[in-house]
């Protein structure tokens, strides 16, 4: 369901329930609600994704997560002092 600037009953495109129509400049309303936005948004989202890879498997990543040389000190922090005591 599609209209037009010039259409003189816009409706939610996600429902169909009529819009208010704005007075002014921005851009003209597309959903009645933002629960009708966010099913479009994830219906949108789905198509695409069945569109891409019709098969069930997670797309692999498209490169390997680096690794890291970096390892946990082998004794815990020293507490730090509380800035408010400290200068008592």
């Amino acid at each position: 369901m599609t209209w037009t600037l010039n259409s003189p009953n816009p409706a939610c495109l996600y429902c169909g329930a009529p819009l208010s129509p704005r007075d002014g400049r921005g851009r003209p309303l597309e959903h009645c609600n933002p629960a009708c936005r966010q099913a479009a948004y994830r219906e949108r989202v789905r198509a695409k994704r069945e569109r891409q890879d019709g098969n069930d498997a997670p797309p692999a990543p498209a490169t390997p997560h680096p690794t890291s040389s970096w390892s946990w000190p082998s004794s815990p922090p020293t507490p730090r002092r509380n800035c408010a005591t400290s200068y008592g």
